[in-house]
Parts: structure tokens; C-alpha cells; sequence
């Protein structure tokens, strides 16, 4: 903790000017040669998808902006012949900006994860990230969203089975890499240990990108991304300046590893106040081929030396069935309020964990049924509350189910079945408020989540049909709080960006509580006793970019 009075100075330091911010500025879109191209589409949207400004080029190619509060946005610029171009903008400071757009696609070099509330350059922030657009997304998505970051430097894809996978950051995964949904934890405190259950519920179509920071940031996130944090943003309608506009997009695969066969289909309407993006998703992916033939990690071969190949050509229980939709909708209430909806529901059929199976560890059933997510939150957002440059409040549900059948190995088909049901139902409120003077970008944010477990559990016996009460991974009835306050700062002391300096101090929380009296009795005695444990923490963090000779720059 010896480091924090200098986070504290960084994020206490002294205003050096009070000049009045710039609110109004105007964006110039040109080609490759620096001619004005009109009738561009020019949108700007804050870090949360939220969209703030938008309008057409004029015959010079100009487009001005009025009343936009100072901040960081992402700017995107389309044209028809020409890609998108999206780029961050500092709104306050300048009066003008240029846009060139490119025949060829850029990559983006955006992120909106690394300091929430900010939209910053990947060149600017202290520590490294990765950031997969949707059209990349669509490229590499054939099962699972888990395809997207198999080929990313830095970070690795974990899969248990086809169905189940996780994102490995700095050696961690499940319960050290925490995953956000639109700035919304999406992970819970009933997480595993390993790979997330849920994170595969997660549909690809109906993301705008997916963004991974490599490295702690628990002064931020919360204390489990000790390896890192990933955030899912999803996809925004856009407002138009004229008549409503419907547009669709349908896409069909096939995967001949596996014979997945898989169909989306989206639709966004916008029009001047309102807007909806809409996605259905059905895929069904059957039995793997496995590389070269065999199976390596089959129990035929890894315990008695037998080739794979004996129970068949592709490995057994590797197929499922995944189908869901997502909403999400923006409403413009004023010039400078907004609300957001988002709700998502997403199933999987038929999972098995085949690890856990003649594919791996011996046991006759490794069931994983009625897999189950329904996530939604409710976000207000304004543009100019009073003291603050911008200000949201959200609210937000995420349920996940489950339900676990196995029967362990040694060929035993009289062993007992054991059913666990498990349920984690969630409710969670953000507020988040910023303010940027003088080279500072002070952000301050509180959130709370309210966790309640529902988990029976119970033995059949295959013989007898005898039904016996167990104890369930987490007890039933189990309650988790997580909460916690941070301040952040993101701070550019000089005119000439050659030093940019950002931290952050967080005080966090977690409790958990199970009660014997949700325990049902066997034998006249409960299964678990009464419980329960609390942990508070202050972190901090603190970086900076340096560059001094424009061709290098050094993060610290």
C-alpha cells in the first residue's frame, strides 16, 4: 500500500487553468486525398455505447456539433465506397477535427474498458489491452464466443468442452478474471474455480467488441481480476436525422470439425428519438473430429493405452444445442438525457461435459442440463448534470441456472446419481458521475450487487429409486453482497500530450451468509451449519504514458 499517497496526489493534484471548455466544435470528413466527402454519417458516443451527437456531412464535408459537454468520445465516421473510421476524440479543448477515411478497413485502437467512463486511444493507456471488433468477432465465432480470443497475443481461450470456455489472462481464468456486460458485472460470487459456466451464454452477433485488459485492476473492477478483466459491449442503434431506418443482417455456418451447423439473424431500427437493435441466434453443433484421429485426452488412451478410435471416429458427448436473443434499445428523452434498456436470453440443451467423460475421466454421466441466463439492465445517462460533465445510474438482473447430473466412474452402473440445481439470482445498482477541468478527467463510480442462491440437491439411487437429500455445492438459500466506491484519474499535465499519468483508489467489499435453517434435516440434523464471512480492502493503482519522441512511447 506504500504506493497509494502517490495515487492520492495524482488524483488530488491542483487545477492549473479555469478556462471555459469548448462546446462546440465541428468534424471535417475527407478522402484519402484531403477532398470533403458529404452525406457522411457521423455519430459520437460516450463509453457507454450511449449515443450522444450524430448528423450528415454538408456539401464541404463538415458537420458541427453544439452543447456537448467536455469529455472523451468515440467518433465514427461511414461513408459509402469508404470503411468506418472510429478514432477518440478530447471534446472542450479544440474547435475542429479532421477525419480521413480509408477504402480499407482500420483496425480500431479504442478501448472503453481500461479507465470506466473514458474512451482513450490503446496508445495511451498505461497498461496493455486487447480490443476484438464485431467484424472480427463474426469472423472467428463458430461454437462458442470463446473463438474470438483463441488467436489474440497476450490472451488464451480455455475449453473444457465445445460448450464451455473461458478467457485465460496472465495464467488466471474463472474466478480471477472478472467479466462485465456493458460496464454490468456478469460474473457472480457463486463463480467456479475454473472456466465460467455462463460465459459461453453470451451470444458473438450481438456485440460491438470484446475487450481484454491484461493485468490486475482491482481498483477498478473489483478484487477477482487479479489476472484481468474482460468487457462485453453490445451493440448500439444509432439515431438517425430523418426518416426511421430498418436494417437487417442474416448469416448462416457450417463447421465440418464438428457438423455445427448455425443461423443469426439482426435487426436495427433507428429513428430520431429512439432506436432498437435486435439478434436471434440458433446453432447445433454435434461430435467433434479430434486433430490427427485420436483423442489425447480420452480415458482409453490415457488409462489403459488404447487408441481413441475404439468408442469411434469423433468424441462422444461433445454436441449440444444453443439458441437465444438479445434486445437492446436507446430513447432519447432531451438533448442531453438518455435512457438504455438491454435483455438477453440465452439456453443450452443437451451439454455434457464429455472431459468428465469416456472422453476424459471415466464417469457414466457428466450432465449439465437446463443451462439457463436471462441478464437486463435499465441505464439513465446525462450529458450535463449541474457540476458534472456526465452522470448514469443502473440497474441491472442477471440470472443463471443450471443443473448437474453425475454418476461417478469405475463402471459402476448402480453408483448414485446426484442431481445439484443451482440458481444465482442477482440484482445489482452503478452510479457513476465524471468531471474534466484543467487536464483532469475525474471520475468517481458505486456499485452494489445483491446475490441469493437457490441449490437443491439430492441422490437417486438406480436400483431402489430411493431419493437421498445431499449437501449442494453452495448451500441453498445462501446470500453474497458485493460492493464497493472508487475514484479514478485520468490526467494530461501539459498542452503537448508527451506525458499522460492515470490512478485510481477503490474501496471494496464482499460478504457472504448461509443460514441451517434453509437446510433441509437428515437424520434430525442439518446438512451445513450456520455461516457466513466478510472482507473489506482499499487498492490502488497507478500508471503513465510517456512519449517524449513521438515514434516511441514507454507505459509504466
Amino acid at each position: 500500500m506504500k504506493y497509494l499517497p502517490a495515487v492520492a496526489l495524482c488524483l488530488l493534484s491542483a487545477p492549473t487553468s479555469s478556462a471555459e471548455p469548448v462546446r462546440n466544435f465541428t468534424v471535417r470528413v475527407e478522402d484519402p486525398g484531403g477532398l470533403p466527402v458529404n452525406f457522411a454519417r457521423v455519430t459520437l458516443s460516450n463509453a457507454a455505447r450511449m449515443l450522444v451527437a450524430a448528423g450528415s456531412t454538408n456539401e464541404e464535408g463538415l458537420l458541427k456539433f453544439a452543447g456537448i459537454a467536455p469529455g472523451s468520445y468515440l467518433l465514427a465516421a461511414a461513408a459509402d465506397g469508404f470503411a468506418e473510421h472510429r478514432s477518440v476524440i478530447q471534446t472542450g479543448v479544440l474547435a475542429n477535427f479532421t477525419v480521413k477515411l480509408s477504402v480499407n478497413p482500420v483496425v480500431s485502437e479504442v478501448t472503453v474498458s481500461a479507465a470506466p467512463g473514458e474512451v482513450q486511444a490503446l496508445a495511451d493507456i498505461s497498461q496493455r489491452a486487447n480490443v476484438i471488433q464485431s467484424e472480427v468477432i463474426a469472423e472467428r465465432v463458430v461454437n462458442s464466443v470463446t473463438d474470438a480470443v483463441e488467436t489474440e497475443p497476450g490472451v488464451s481461450a480455455a475449453k473444457t468442452t465445445p460448450w464451455m470456455g473461458g478467457v485465460y489472462v496472465r495464467g488466471l481464468t474463472g474466478k480471477n478474471v472478472s467479466v462485465h456486460k456493458d460496464g454490468v458485472r456478469y460474473t457472480t460470487s457463486a463463480q467456479r474455480g475454473g472456466v465460467s459456466t455462463f460465459f459461453n451464454a453470451n451470444e458473438g452477433l450481438g456485440l460491438a467488441s470484446i475487450e481484454v485488459l491484461r493485468g490486475p485492476n482491482g481498483a477498478q473492477y473489483g478484487s477477482d481480476s487479479v489476472g484481468g478483466a474482460v468487457n462485453l459491449t453490445s451493440r448500439a442503434p444509432v439515431f438517425t436525422d430523418g426518416p426511421t431506418r430498418i436494417r437487417g443482417e442474416w448469416s448462416a455456418l457450417y463447421f465440418s470439425p464438428s457438423n455445427t451447423v448455425s443461423s443469426n439473424a439482426m435487426a436495427d431500427f433507428s429513428g430520431e428519438r429512439w432506436g432498437l437493435v435486435s439478434s436471434v441466434v440458433g446453432r447445433r453443433a454435434n461430435n467433434v473430429r479430434p486433430g490427427g484421429g485420436s483423442d489425447s485426452r480420452s480415458a482409453l488412451t490415457r488409462f489403459l493405452g488404447l487408441p481413441s478410435t475404439i468408442a469411434g471416429e469423433r468424441v462422444r458427448d461433445t454436441d449440444f444445442t444453443q439458441y437465444g436473443g438479445s434486445l437492446h434499445s436507446q430513447v432519447r428523452l432531451s438533448a442531453t438525457e438518455q435512457i438504455a434498456g438491454h435483455y438477453e436470453r440465452n439456453q443450452m440443451d443437451g451439454a455434457r461435459r464429455s472431459d468428465q467423460l469416456l472422453g476424459g475421466d471415466g464417469n457414466l454421466i457428466a450432465d449439465v442440463a437446463n443451462l439457463m441466463l436471462d441478464f437486463g439492465y435499465l441505464r439513465f445517462q446525462s450529458f450535463r448534470p449541474g457540476l458534472l460533465d456526465q452522470f448514469s445510474v443502473t440497474g441491472s438482473f442477471n440470472t443463471q441456472r443450471e443443473e448437474r447430473v453425475n454418476q461417478g466412474g469405475q463402471g459402476n452402473p448402480a453408483g448414485g446419481i446426484t442431481h445439484q440445481h443451482e440458481r444465482v439470482k442477482s440484482w445489482g445498482l452503478n452510479l457513476f458521475g465524471q468531471k474534466r477541468v484543467a487536464g483532469h478527467a475525474v471520475g468517481a463510480g458505486a456499485e452494489g450487487y445483491h446475490e441469493r442462491m437457490v441449490a437443491p440437491a439430492f441422490t437417486v439411487a438406480p436400483t431402489t429409486g430411493v431419493v437421498t437429500l445431499t449437501r449442494p455445492r453452495v448451500p441453498n438459500g445462501a446470500r453474497y453482497l458485493n460492493y464497493g466506491i472508487f475514484v479514478q484519474d485520468s490526467w494530461q499535465p501539459f498542452e503537448r500530450d508527451w506525458l499522460k499519468v492515470n490512478g485510481a483508489l477503490r474501496f471494496g467489499g464482499a460478504s457472504y451468509r448461509s443460514r441451517a435453517s434453509e437446510s433441509p434435516l437428515v437424520g434430525g440434523q442439518p446438512l451445513w451449519p450456520d455461516d457466513s464471512l466478510s472482507a473489506n480492502a482499499l487498492s490502488g493503482r497507478l500508471g503513465a504514458v510517456v512519449r517524449w519522441w513521438r515514434p516511441l512511447s514507454i507505459h509504466t
